[in-house]
């Protein structure tokens, strides 16, 4: 990631289009948090070429964990 300049694309770079899961994109688009019973609704705004970043609040406590692939 590379931020606050501007980046020329090399001859061999490429944008990559980064699907994310369904529950992943609500997740973000929620700033982390939603209730099972009433799910928001997605909003496909986010540009797919784009770094994924979530900030974490001060004096918060975040876990990334794949419990699939664990």
């Amino acid at each position: 990631m590379i931020t606050n300049t501007s980046y020329l694309l090399e001859a061999h770079e490429e944008l990559w289009q980064k699907e994310l899961p369904l529950d992943v994109s609500l997740l973000l688009q929620s700033d982390g948090a939603y209730c099972v019973s009433s799910p928001p609704k997605l909003d496909n705004k986010r540009i797919k070429h784009k770094v994924v970043t979530f900030t974490v609040p001060h004096n918060a406590v975040t876990q990334v964990f794949d419990y699939q692939n664990k």
